[in-house]
Formats: structure tokens, sequence, C-alpha cells
């Protein structure tokens, strides 16, 4: 048994007000656009795992995973208490003492046992929501498939680095499939229509061993496509899935988000949450244009897009999409400028495992209050082109935010 210092025994988990705040508007702005979010955070093995910690270890030793528990728990209440539709994956567990084998002994990751506890406590978030009982439901099959001898990635590395073996972990194998039967709800006439749900996250949800995307769809009977992605960290995975061009034609109707809890999700969320809610505003429609650029640019070039401080272009209701002849920039670093001077420079994309289709959007920030004059861009793209748009919030959207 050996737990990472960084992660496995992090203590802290309550988020700033700001933070519950922004995953409520992007919760809510999904809703708008036809879809519902479950938010399912997963607690750290020196949590789950507390009693086998070493105390001999002096970090092991100094962890007080009572405090974690606690702030775990409010973390939880937090997000609950924000109107988020929340699976609280701790108390599934506890109930269900499944402690002992939620996780890998020699690898933060769940076993299939946790998956499979987890894909239960989803299921019944899911089936509570008012969508739910509006999709194509479908019969699937889990079968035991074989078992597994498990070693970690970071087992591997460990034996490299270390020279020390470590010991495979014997796991089952599942697998699931759907019936060949059509949909089994009133709704069957119409399930080619209905988008399947989606699936975003990490590691715990990409590795098919562990069959969480399976386990889903056995849960709560519906169609699941996983988007998640191994090292999409917090957030990299939910992000590609809402800036592809996909999303824009195809919302799914519901998106189920596994996240662990270890990473900075206050620092996250203050880089994304603008992002976020420009993507899922979309492509700007010609009646929401307030200014545009042509598609084209010299490699010396670096403002895209100059406006006349008459227009009178405020932040307030306002977002910034762009567009790129290739897809796979990966990150573009913008300044929005202002008629007083200031700037306001973002760096957009650029998170763990990002892929996007060459489009990038920004909701303004309202904290700036002269007008807009411009929007620039780093000088590393070549003579890659770029269109810039800056669009109107609309109303909808504008509502939901009060």
């Amino acid at each position: 048994m050996f737990f990472r210092t960084s992660t496995d025994l992090e203590e802290f988990f309550a988020r700033t007000s700001e933070t519950i705040d922004t995953m409520r508007d992007i919760a809510d702005a999904l809703k708008i656009k036809g879809t519902e979010l479950v938010f399912v955070p997963l607690p750290p093995r020196g949590i789950v795992q507390r009693d086998k910690l070493d105390t001999g270890e002096p970090i092991q030793a100094r962890y007080n995973s009572k405090a974690a528990i606690d702030e775990f728990r409010l973390y939880v209440q937090q997000l609950k208490k924000g109107g988020l539709n929340t699976v609280d994956v701790l108390q599934a567990i506890t109930t269900a003492h499944a402690e002992e084998d939620f996780f890998y002994a020699r690898d933060h990751h769940w076993t299939t046992k946790g998956a499979q506890l987890t894909a239960k406590a989803v299921g019944e978030v899911v089936k509570k929501l008012e969508i739910y009982n509006t999709l194509p439901h479908y019969n699937f099959e889990t079968v035991q498939t074989g078992t597994l001898d498990y070693i970690s990635g970071m087992g591997h590395e460990i034996q490299s680095l270390c020279g020390s073996a470590i010991d495979t972990e014997k796991d089952a194998i599942w697998s699931t499939t759907r019936n060949a039967d059509d949909a089994t709800d009133l709704f069957a006439d119409q399930a080619a229509e209905v988008k399947p749900a989606a699936l975003v996250g990490s590691s715990f949800s990409a590795t098919p061993e562990f069959n969480f995307a399976g386990f889903l769809s056995q849960e709560v009977s519906l169609d699941f496509t996983n988007y998640a992605e191994n090292g999409a960290e917090f957030i990299s995975s939910l992000a590609t899935l809402l800036f592809s061009k996909r999303f824009q034609t195809e919302p799914p109707p519901l998106i189920v988000w596994e996240a662990p809890s270890y990473y900075d999700v206050d620092q996250t969320m203050f880089k994304a949450s603008r992002q976020i809610l420009g993507a899922i505003y979309g492509p700007c429609n010609s009646d929401l244009l307030l200014a545009s650029s042509s598609p084209t640019r010299k490699p010396d070039q670096q403002q895209i897009l100059s406006v006349d401080a008459k227009k009178g272009i405020k932040s307030n209701g306002t977002y910034l999409e762009l567009d790129a002849s290739q897809a796979g920039l990966n990150k573009l670093t913008v300044t929005v400028e202002y008629a007083n001077g200031d700037n306001d420079i973002i760096t957009l994309g650029g998170f763990a495992r990002f892929v996007d289709d060459g489009r990038f959007f920004l909701k303004l920030s309202d904290e700036f209050t002269a007008p807009v004059t411009g929007i620039s861009i780093d000088d590393k793209l070549g003579n890659t082109s770029l269109t810039a748009k800056l669009c109107r919030v609309p109303r909808q959207y504008m509502k939901q935010q009060g």
C-alpha cells in the first residue's frame, strides 16, 4: 500500500463562493441549451482508505483524515446548496461499507467495484431529473468476461525507477452491451433523434478496464458517448466537448462530469469559466454580431480586430468568438483592449489534454467598464488566419445570469 503525498493525502476541499457560483452558472446555461449537468466529485484515497495509513511514516502520520472528511463533506454540501446536481460518492462508499475495495491498494484509481458503486450513486441522481423520463431507455447487459492482474502506470514507473517489484492486484473484467431491441419506453419511435448522453472526466472514466461508462448505461438505461481523457485533470474533457462543433449542432441531453477533487478547482474555474460559458452560448448569429474581422492575418500582425470606441461595445453582456483556419492550436493568448487603456490578457484553451476544433470562446469580464477597442493575440501562429467576432450574449442567458 502506498499513497501519493500531494494528491491522495489532500485535506482541503472547500471552494470559494465564486467557484460555486460559476459552476452553477455553467449548469444553468447548459440547462437553457437543453443539457442537464450531473457533477461527480471523487474523494481521494486518503479519505477512503484512511485505515490503511502507515502511522510510522511521518507524512502519512501527519495526515488529518477527520479534517479532510469534514472538508470534503463541506465541498459536497456547497455544491448541493449551490443548486448543482451532485453525486455524494463518499456517502455512497460509507453506506455500502466499501472503503476496503473502492480503490486499488497500489494505485490511485478505483477498482471496478468502485466504478460500479459510483455508477449506482450517479443513477440515483439522474433518475430524479425531470428530463430522465423524456429520454429513450434501452436494455443493457453487463457480464464478467474474465479477470485482470492489474498494475498501474504508476506501478510500472516505480518498478523502473526504484527496481522494486510491485505486486499485481486481481480485478474482474466487465463488458456492457446494449441489446439489439429498440428503445423500451414510449418514445421508441423518436429514439434515433435523441442524442446519447455524454460522459466527461479523467482516467477514472476513460480507462476501458474500469468500465465506468458501461456501468452507467446499465444503471440508467441510457446510451453514453465517452469523452473522458486520461490525464484530463479537472475540466479538460468538458472543455473539449463544449468547444467542439459537434456540441453546437448536437448538444447531449445529459452530461455526467466525473472529477477528482485534489486539483486546484478554484484556480481552474477562475481560468476556465468565462471560456466555458462562451462556448455554451455558441457561434455568433448575425442578429447578435456586434463587430467582426476578416479571416486574414499576416504573420507579424497582432491586432486582429479594431473597434471604434464610439460604438460603445461594453464587456457586460458581450462574448468573443475566435475561429482559426486550422484545428489543434490548443491555446491562444488573447488581449481584450479597452478605450481607457486597460487590457484583459487571458490564455484560451491550454488545458491538459485539451483538443480544439479551431474555435475558441470568451465571455468578456464585467470588471472592465470602458468600451472595447480591439482584440489582439500573440505572434506564434505563423500564417494561421483567425476570424474574431464580438457578440451579444443571447437574451435567454442574460436572464439566467440575473
